[in-house]
C-alpha cells in the first residue's frame, strides 16, 4: 500500500521551490523518477520513495489539485528522508478525505529517446472515471508528427504484464490514449489505462492547435536573390523556395506541413523569416557591404523619412 507521511512537504518530495513552473515539476519528476523507480534503485525503500514522489508529481503538475495542496500545506512540514526503509503512516488527500486505495498499478514508459517512469492510483487527483485511470506520457513534436511507440508495464495485485503502445500520428497535448490492460497473471484483466499525451515543450517550434510555427534565418544574399533553403521541420529536412526580395517579418506557409489529423486536414507550417547578418565582417564582407552600400538605390526608410 503506498503511503506518504501527511506532515511531508510534497515539494521537497520532488526537490523543487514552491515558486516551481509546471515544467520544472516534471523535469524534477523525470529526473527522480531515473534515480528511484524500482527496475531502477536497488536500495531498501525505493519502491515506496518512488511511489510517494509519484504522488508528489500528479497533485503538484495539475492545477486544481496544486491550489487544494497549497491551501492545506503544513505550516512545518517534515523534511523527506533518503528511503533506507518504507515511511509508516497513511496519507489522506486533503480535498477528499479518503486514503488511497491499495495496489497501485505501477507502469514504466520507456524508448530510444524517453524515459519516464510513474505510479498509477486509482484516484491519484481525486477524479475516476469509467474509462480507466489516467496517466501521462510525453512525447516530442517529431513522435506527434510520425507517430511512435513505447513499453508499458502494469503491476497490480495479481502480477505484471509488459506491453508495446502505439501511439498514432497527430496526437496533441491533452488528448487521451485508452489502453486496455489483458492477460495478467492468474488469468485476471487489469482495469484500463488512460494515458494523457503531452508534448515536450521544444525552443525551435511554436504550436497553435495542429498548426506550427518556425523560425527561418536567412542571409541577406539568400533573402535578396532568393533560392532554395534547406528548413528544419517536424517532418525532418525540407527543402524550401525562398521568393526573390523576401523581407524580414515574411511568414512563409507549407501547406498540410504541420501535425496529421486523423479526422480531417492536417496543420500548416508556417516559417517565420528573420534576416540575419554575418558579425564581425571579415574583411571581404565588410569591403562587398561598404560597395552595395555605395552603389544601392534601394532606401528601406524612405516612408517614413520627411518628404521635401
Amino acid at each position: 500500500m503506498t503511503t506518504v507521511d501527511p506532515r511531508l512537504d510534497l515539494y521537497r518530495l520532488l526537490e523543487v521551490d514552491p515558486a516551481a513552473t509546471t515544467a520544472q515539476i516534471a523535469r524534477a519528476y523525470r529526473r527522480l523518477a531515473r534515480r528511484w523507480h524500482p527496475d531502477v534503485a536497488a536500495s531498501p525503500g525505493a519502491a515506496e520513495h518512488f511511489a510517494q514522489i509519484t504522488v508528489a508529481y500528479r497533485v503538484l503538475s495539475d492545477p486544481a489539485s496544486r491550489a487544494r495542496y497549497d491551501a492545506t500545506r503544513p505550516t512545518k512540514p517534515t523534511p523527506p528522508s533518503r528511503p533506507t526503509r518504507a515511511t509508516g503512516g497513511t496519507w489522506r488527500p486533503p480535498w477528499t478525505g479518503r486514503s488511497t486505495r491499495p495496489d497501485p498499478a505501477a507502469f514504466w514508459l520507456g524508448g530510444p529517446s524517453f524515459a519516464h517512469a510513474s505510479t498509477l492510483n486509482p484516484e491519484p487527483t481525486g477524479q475516476h472515471t469509467d474509462s480507466g485511470i489516467d496517466a501521462e506520457v510525453e512525447i516530442s513534436l517529431e513522435e506527434a508528427y510520425r507517430g511512435t511507440r513505447r513499453t508499458l508495464t502494469v503491476t497490480g495485485p495479481h502480477g505484471t504484464v509488459t506491453m508495446p503502445v502505439t501511439i498514432p500520428p497527430g496526437v496533441l497535448t491533452g488528448q487521451r490514449l485508452h489502453v486496455p490492460v489483458n492477460h495478467l497473471p492468474g488469468g485476471h484483466d487489469g482495469q484500463p489505462v488512460v494515458l494523457q499525451v503531452r508534448l515536450t515543450e521544444d525552443t525551435r517550434y511554436r504550436v497553435e492547435g495542429r498548426n506550427v510555427h518556425v523560425d527561418l534565418p536567412l542571409a541577406p544574399w539568400e533573402a535578396a536573390l532568393g533560392g532554395t533553403v534547406t528548413l528544419q521541420a517536424p517532418a525532418g529536412q525540407l527543402q524550401l523556395q525562398i521568393p526573390t526580395g523576401t523581407s524580414s517579418g515574411t511568414v512563409l506557409t507549407i501547406s498540410a506541413g504541420g501535425l496529421p489529423n486523423p479526422d480531417g486536414p492536417a496543420g500548416d507550417l508556417h516559417a517565420h523569416v528573420a534576416i540575419a547578418v554575418p558579425s564581425p565582417l571579415s574583411p571581404t564582407e565588410r569591403r562587398l557591404f561598404t560597395q552595395l552600400a555605395h552603389t544601392s538605390t534601394f532606401r528601406p526608410r524612405m516612408k517614413q523619412e520627411p518628404q521635401p
